[in-house]
C-alpha cells in the first residue's frame, strides 16, 4: 500500500471518527425544553407525543394543538379541567398545573412541543411566554 492511499485511509478513518463522536454527543446533549419535557410531561403524554389512549391526549400531529398552541404555556402552568376534543376523540380527565415550574422552563416546554410536535414549529420569545401567563383565564 504507498503512502498516498494510506494517508487518505487515516483522513477518511479520522472524519468518520470525528463524525461518529459528534453524533454520539448530541444525542447526550438535550434542550432544556427537552430536559423539562421528559421530566414533567412524558410519562402522560409519552416521549413521542403519543397520549394514552383515551385518557391523556396526543401532542404529535393534532389538530388541536395545531391551532390551540398559544394555551400551552397557561395549561402547564395551570392545567385543564376542561374537555378537549382532539382528532376525533373527546378527552376529559382533568389535567394538573405544574405551579412549580418557573416562566423559563414554561417558555422552554412549550418551545419544546412547538418545535417537536406542530407543523409551524412556532418559536415563542420570554416575553411572550410572560404575556400569555398574564392572561390566563384561571377556573
Amino acid at each position: 500500500m504507498n503512502t498516498r492511499t494510506k494517508t487518505a485511509l487515516i483522513a477518511v478513518g479520522v472524519m468518520l471518527g470525528f463524525w461518529l463522536l459528534t453524533k454520539g454527543l448530541n444525542s447526550l446533549v438535550r434542550s432544556p425544553g427537552a430536559t423539562s419535557y421528559a421530566y414533567n410531561c412524558a410519562q402522560c403524554h409519552g416521549e413521542n407525543g403519543e397520549g394514552i389512549g383515551q385518557l391523556v391526549p396526543p401532542l404529535a400531529n393534532t389538530d388541536w394543538l395545531e391551532e390551540n398552541i398559544n394555551q400551552v404555556p397557561c395549561i402547564i402552568r395551570h392545567g385543564i379541567k376542561d374537555s378537549l376534543f382532539v382528532n376525533g376523540v373527546w378527552y376529559n380527565e382533568e389535567m394538573l398545573g405544574l405551579a412549580q415550574l418557573n416562566d423559563i422552563q414554561v417558555a422552554n416546554i412549550t418551545n419544546y412541543i412547538s418545535k417537536r410536535f406542530t407543523k409551524e414549529q412556532t418559536f415563542f420569545t420570554q416575553d411572550k411566554v410572560d404575556e400569555l401567563l398574564n392572561a390566563c383565564e384561571i377556573d
